[in-house]
């Protein structure tokens, strides 16, 4: 039933794209299979399996950057494909292939019920934006009769008000507000550019630790665990805390499998280096395949460095400013980064940091972005929401558990969420961010 309910919600966007769920399943179901089998084999079948599941994510999501940017610098003249990108294909092949892997390592035995496997893939509540989840997480909770108790169903329907809350009250909102600027730089000042550039990071954020949050409640409704994906990273002191805290399925994806067994830091500073800028580096070209999003993540992988290289060899871990300080610098530099990773090409966002250098006035944040207006009232709002935002999660855990304790609170809480989200959520079509990966 759950697989067949998984199967619906991915027909919603295109039917025929679930031949290639399909394929995935059957390579990577038979590939586990005969890696426990023939164990002389099982290089060969660990390659096939990567290769036809990287081999998907390039036809789908690469293939035409690199023709035109073959055709661009050299002259070349061939055919660009007319494809949509399957959404959340990134995702489900990164899950499907840490499950072969860990069946390569002997660290978990190969799924013998096909169903049981193509839910692991295909589970709709983190099939289109994660979290990706390991076997020994997932699997045996599915195999498991669902545990629908109102305990379960509370705290999952609480979760799911939080995240729908992030994502149609603060995200959508402000996403207006980010698509006039970055769609139209030179229509606005410096000052609204700026307040574009700080929204943006607030947006992504919000939008995809809103779907995250949505996926582990309504996972939690019928007793299956999911991992929590973020852990206040915007509160972070320094951007290593910050990345290691943000997208945590990714980041950890990224650690097992390319960093530690490239060596991590333990072959010297020189092989840390090239290992931290390797992984951030294919980071920025899993978001999107363009020059803007591996540019975004190489200055992730810098700054990072740079942190550590302080942190170790100047500062020897001591805290050289206030908390508040550090929070706000470590958000500041992301924010700048993250215009990379918003805009559509680099001359985009050389535009929006033109903007932002050459200062053109006056200081005026109000106006009316993508035909949505931001006046006093409106942008007020917008501010104590955040600032809400922020409050509850300095003092909450991500799974909202003080809640359970506290149930007049949490009636409260509730309540307010429910009110927030039925009068003031924008509910035009907004697609969660993290779909086209």
């Amino acid at each position: 039933m759950m697989l067949l309910a998984s199967a619906l919600f991915y027909s919603f966007f295109i039917p025929a794209y679930l031949l290639i769920l399909l394929l995935v399943i059957l390579v990577d179901y038979f590939s586990a299979l005969g890696i426990e089998k023939y164990p002389d084999k099982r290089n060969l079948l660990l390659a096939l399996s990567i290769i036809s599941n990287l081999g998907i994510l390039f036809v789908f999501k690469y293939y035409n950057f690199f023709v035109s940017t073959s055709n661009d610098f050299f002259g070349t003249d061939w055919i660009l494909l007319k494809i949509i990108l399957p959404i959340g294909l990134s995702f489900h092949t990164f899950q499907s292939l840490s499950y072969v892997i860990e069946i390569y390592k002997g660290r978990y035995k190969a799924e013998r019920h096909p169903a049981y496997f193509a839910l692991y893939v295909m589970y709709f509540p983190q099939l289109v934006a994660g979290p990706i989840e390991t076997p020994q997480k997932l699997l045996p909770q599915l195999r498991k009769a669902p545990n629908l108790d109102w305990e379960n169903i509370w705290s999952g329907l609480r979760l799911l008000l939080w995240g729908l809350f992030k994502k149609v009250v603060i995200a959508d909102r402000i996403s207006f507000y980010v698509n006039g600027i970055f769609e139209h730089t030179s229509d606005y000042n410096s000052a609204q550019v700026a307040l574009g550039v700080f929204f943006f990071t607030i947006q992504i954020y919000c939008d995809f630790s809103g779907y995250s949050d949505m996926a582990v409640g309504i996972s939690k409704c019928f007793g299956i665990d999911l991992m929590f994906n973020f852990n206040r990273p915007l509160l972070a002191r320094n951007i290593k805390d910050l990345w290691s805290r943000w997208h945590i399925s990714l980041y950890q994806w990224f650690m097992q499998y390319i960093y530690i067994p490239l060596g991590g830091s333990r072959k010297g500073v020189a092989m840390m280096c090239f290992n931290v800028l390797l992984i951030f580096l294919v980071s920025g070209f899993w978001h999107g395949a363009g020059f803007n999003f591996i540019l975004w993540g190489l200055l992730n992988g810098i700054f990072i460095l740079l942190y550590l290289l302080v942190n170790t060899f100047i500062v020897a871990d001591k805290p050289i400013l206030p908390a508040v300080l550090s929070i706000a610098l470590t958000f500041g530099i992301v924010a700048l980064i993250f215009v990379l990773f918003r805009s559509k090409d680099l001359s985009q966002a050389q535009a929006i940091y033109s903007s932002l250098w050459h200062f053109k006035g006056p200081w005026i944040i109000t106006g009316t972005f993508d035909q949505f207006p931001f006046g006093t009232m409106n942008l007020s709002f917008v501010f104590l929401m955040i600032v809400c935002m922020f409050l509850l999660e300095a003092k909450v855990a991500p799974n909202l558990s003080y809640f359970v304790s506290n149930p007049k609170t949490d009636f409260l809480f509730c309540t307010i969420l429910v009110l927030l989200i039925f009068f003031t959520g924008v509910f035009t079509k907004q697609n969660f961010i993290y779909f086209q990966f």
